[in-house]
């Protein structure tokens, strides 16, 4: 009989690569290794949204009736204030009640929660036999209390997570006490590195380019990269530099304060700055390829981004802040800046447009790195995981 992996992405979201979003291409990843090597992998999606990935997911689509959206702000205040007492978050049940009810049906399915640790407990109770899994791709635990924390945990047979930076703050949430700590495992993110890899394109040809990818809000630092880069104006450095995203996973067409911002911030740069807004992702193998130098400048804990491993894999020396999981992705394959310290952003920076073979040295040794860090290596990972002795026994 063959393995059926089922994945659950958040209620609402668009099994599609036209979305932008981290968790949604994780997904799609493991499921296309899933199929390739011989599985079924389904994907329970809200009746209703759209999907956009390629003709192996015809008959592993599993749309569901249930809410086209998580709680809002105050739902998620009353969710928590029921979950502090009973352990359990009603809204985020009614959210999820059409991947609870598939749950049920398939009573005995190793089904994988992504992202939302709000939906786990009743997944539970509806599939007590159910191999369950919760992937953690963010700091989720925030709103949680101890005994919370530990009653999700408890009701997993494994929680994966993104990076050891968040697989930590899950350890400190639960305590050392509570005798989970086991059930705790490690997959960092990974790359297609047939799809993002080094490209020919700059023999030769006009001042090094350097490129930003992400969404275009506060926490992800192009404030940062673009005062670094008046840095390296003052000092003569000649230069492109390409903004790619928007404030959100789609183009708006309108600028968000903190977009309009940057723009003023620009007008000290004439000529070497281009604003690009979101673009889906087929176009990023791409636009990383036109790049020569690829900076991540994240203003805060970013967990294990995408964009990352994509830099590396296409072999780009990278300049990245030192915050969440972004050191355990890149090791010694990238120069790094504690931010808010623009003077050491700007000083790798210009390190690498003066230094044609450093940022050759740089770039192999990405790519090195992307090479261990490919999607197939991180599906052996996930696959030793749960085909190890089950922790069932520990509910």
């Amino acid at each position: 009989m063959k393995d059926v992996l089922v994945q659950v992405p958040n209620p609402g979201d668009h099994y599609s690569p036209r979305t932008g979003s981290a968790i949604i291409s994780i997904i799609y990843e493991l499921a296309r290794l899933h199929a390739a090597s011989g599985g079924i992998p389904q994907v329970v999606v809200t009746k209703g949204t759209t999907h956009g990935y390629p003709p192996y997911t015809v008959g592993a689509l599993v749309e569901v009736v249930g809410a086209t959206a998580l709680p809002g702000r105050r739902g998620k205040v009353l969710d928590m204030l029921a979950g502090a007492v009973t352990h359990r978050r009603p809204l985020m049940s009614v959210a999820y009640r059409g991947a609870v009810g598939y749950a049920r049906a398939h009573p005995e399915s190793l089904i994988v929660v992504h992202n939302e640790p709000g939906a786990i407990t009743s997944m539970r109770a509806a599939a007590p036999k159910a191999r369950l899994c919760f992937w953690a791709n963010n700091d989720l635990f925030r709103t949680y209390g101890g005994r919370e924390a530990r009653a999700v945990v408890r009701a997993c047979d494994w929680v994966v997570c993104c990076s050891n930076y968040i697989a930590e703050g899950i350890r400190g949430k639960i305590g050392p006490a509570s005798g989970l700590e086991e059930k705790i495992h490690v997959v960092l993110n990974g790359v297609d590195i047939e799809k993002f890899r080094p490209s020919e394109r700059r023999l030769g040809g006009g001042p090094p380019v350097v490129l930003f990818i992400g969404r275009v809000v506060e926490q992800k630092g192009a404030d940062l990269l673009l005062r670094a880069a008046l840095l390296l104006r003052e000092r003569g450095l000649d230069f492109k530099l390409r903004i790619v995203g928007s404030s959100g996973f789609v183009d708006s067409g309108r600028l968000t304060p903190y977009e309009e911002s940057l723009r003023g911030l620009a007008g000290g740069l004439r000529g070497t700055v281009e604003f690009v807004p979101f673009a889906p992702r087929e176009q990023i193998p791409t636009l990383l390829q036109g790049a020569d130098v690829f900076c991540v400048p994240s203003n805060w804990d970013d967990p294990c981004p995408l964009t990352v491993l994509e830099g590396l894999a296409c072999g780009l020396p990278m300049v990245v802040s030192r915050r969440g999981g972004i050191p355990e992705e890149c090791g010694d394959a990238a120069l790094y800046f504690d931010p808010p310290d623009v003077n050491t952003l700007a000083h790798h920076l210009g390190t690498l447009i003066v230094g044609p073979e450093e940022r050759a040295r740089l770039g192999a040794a990405a790519r090195r790195r992307a090479e261990a860090s490919s999607w197939g290596i991180r599906y052996q990972q996930f696959l030793a995981i749960v085909r190890g002795k089950t922790m069932a026994g520990n509910r």
